[in-house]
């Protein structure tokens, strides 16, 4: 199944969000893949069968869009740095890097490969992404925090769990539908709930 060809599709006709794929026209849902299909029927029912509190949707709705919309800058490593041992300083440069970090698969999880090259210019050392109205963890707090810090890690953690969601939502002819649960065991840096949390939200709302 081409998750992106559904995507495409569903963005052509207007299909946003649950709302509007309840709403969409009979000829609409029967462009996407059955399972496709299937899911969001069964979200949107789910959906519909909980109930809602106006208040709370207006208010959190301006909160999850500047998740949404969040910025992204990076940082890379240039030559030139003064009074550093190895000669090279650090520059943020706006926007999505050109050459990302790459995984190879190994067993059921993703390592990092250093031997790809997507372009002629180094991976990032550091991926920023900026919310203005912070993230979930800070909401609670007297003054929230914009940024999110994504190094290959974070980076990796993402790698595995958008693996774990291709081959859940690829799964054909299947009636129980239950993802797997994964487990994130912290590694020094890696900011389980402030880091590598924020980056998940992120990239399942897209």
């Amino acid at each position: 199944m081409d998750k992106g060809e559904d995507v495409r599709k569903l963005k052509q006709a207007g299909v946003f969000n649950l709302q509007k794929w309840s709403e969409a026209a009979p000829e609409v849902k029967e462009s996407v893949h059955e399972i496709t299909k299937s899911f969001l029927d069964a979200a949107a029912e789910e959906a519909a069968s909980k109930p809602t509190t106006t208040v709370v949707s207006i208010k959190m709705e301006g909160y999850y869009e500047s998740v949404y919309n969040a910025r992204w800058h990076h940082v890379v490593e240039v030559p030139g740095g003064e009074g550093t041992q190895t000669g090279m300083g650090m520059e943020v440069k706006e926007g999505k890097p050109p050459q990302q970090w790459t995984y190879k698969k190994s067993g059921q999880t993703f390592e990092k490969d250093d031997g790809v090259r997507q372009s002629d210019e180094a991976p990032p050392r550091l991926m920023v992404l900026t919310s203005d109205k912070g993230w979930p963890y800070t909401w609670k707090e007297v003054e929230s925090l914009p940024d999110c810090y994504v190094n290959c890690e974070v980076e990796r953690v993402w790698q595995i769990v958008e693996l774990y969601l291709i081959k859940w939502l690829s799964s054909h002819g299947e009636t129980d539908l239950t993802p797997g649960r994964l487990l994130l065991i912290g590694t020094p840096g890696i900011g389980k709930s402030m880091n590598a949390g924020s980056y998940l939200l992120y990239q399942l709302l897209h």
